[in-house]
């Protein structure tokens, strides 16, 4: 995947790097490959992940994998869980129709 990236002069002499659309991805170098390189460093390596998942699974008071189930899960919106709204905006209509409705828009 590639990425835009900015590189800017920094106030101490470095050349500041960083990408716009990935928030808090900065770097810096004293030259354009070495502040591009960091850039492409993972921030976190491989070992410290494992000891804060594990972590945070003990805090959760559950095991690794139940917690690492509970990431493999597929991403979800707002809208796909249920909730009133169409039910609210019907009454709400009923009442604005009927010259019932008291308060404002919420």
């Amino acid at each position: 995947m590639k990425l835009k990236v900015i590189i800017e002069p920094g106030e101490d002499g470095y050349l500041v790097a960083h990408c716009p659309s990935l928030k808090s991805c900065w770097s810096q170098g004293k030259t354009r490959e070495e502040a591009l390189k960091k850039l492409e460093r993972p921030a976190y390596d491989e070992e410290t992940i494992a000891r804060d998942f594990e972590y945070v699974a003990t805090k959760l008071r559950i095991s690794v994998d139940e917690l690492q189930g509970y990431f493999n899960q597929p991403n979800k919106r707002p809208q796909d869980y249920k909730s009133q709204e169409l039910l609210f905006s019907i009454g709400a209509a009923v009442m604005r129709t009927l010259g019932l409705e008291i308060g404002g828009k919420r």
